[in-house]
């Protein structure tokens, strides 16, 4: 599972910089959020799958992380095309999707369902616009 979020992650650094025509800022800000959001993977991977020792703490993080950098980045695609909508629309799923695991924090297994719908949430997208 590890190495396919990695594959996630990078294939959203792509997306944002292929699919949606963005400012400088804005494709600053999606690259700097890739990176945090591939650490946060790194860190919470071995949690769920049992091989580290589960830290609340980081978990609520990650996820904590996700829903604000999700809202921001739905927010800074303003184009009207396709692919604009589309790439909000897609962040507010991963959004909400994190909202869910947040809730299921203290279910261990609903947790797991949740984290693997937010990786899948980002492999369709990285399927979508990887090219």
């Amino acid at each position: 599972m590890r190495p396919n979020l990695l594959r996630i992650g990078c294939g959203l650094l792509a997306i944002s910089l292929a699919a949606v025509p963005l400012t400088v800022e804005a494709s600053s800000a999606f690259r700097g959020t890739m990176r945090s959001w591939k650490r946060d993977l790194r860190a919470t991977t071995p949690m769920l799958s049992g091989r580290a020792a589960f830290d609340e703490t980081t978990i609520r993080g990650t996820l904590n992380a996700y829903i604000t950098d999700s809202a921001r980045l739905s927010a800074s695609i303003t184009g009207q095309s396709a692919d604009a909508k589309d790439m909000r629309r897609r962040f507010v799923t991963f959004g909400t999707d994190s909202q869910t695991a947040l809730r299921n924090l203290n279910q261990s297994s609903a947790l797991k369902d949740a984290f693997s719908r937010i990786g899948n949430d980002c492999q369709s997208c990285h399927d979508q616009y990887r090219d």
